[in-house]
């Protein structure tokens, strides 16, 4: 089951689905802020809309999940 590691996580999931560190610093980047308390709620809810979405297209779209996977 995906789910968001951290605002810190650089991993090649992070990467490619833009959570973890990416969405940090661009949430960072947009509000022109360094500060946790206010990139954290944001960061939050951005990671799990994302990782909502990909749940839904991954049940909409079950043979997708067993090619990548091969």
């Amino acid at each position: 089951m995906l789910k968001a590691h951290s605002p810190e996580c650089d991993c090649a999931i992070c990467e490619q689905l833009n959570l973890g560190a990416p969405l940090y610093r661009e949430i960072a980047a947009e509000l022109a802020s360094d500060d946790p308390q206010v990139i954290d709620p944001i960061w939050r809810a951005r990671c799990q809309a994302r990782v909502d979405a990909i749940a839904l297209l991954s049940r909409a779209l079950p043979g997708v999940n067993r090619h990548a996977a091969a």
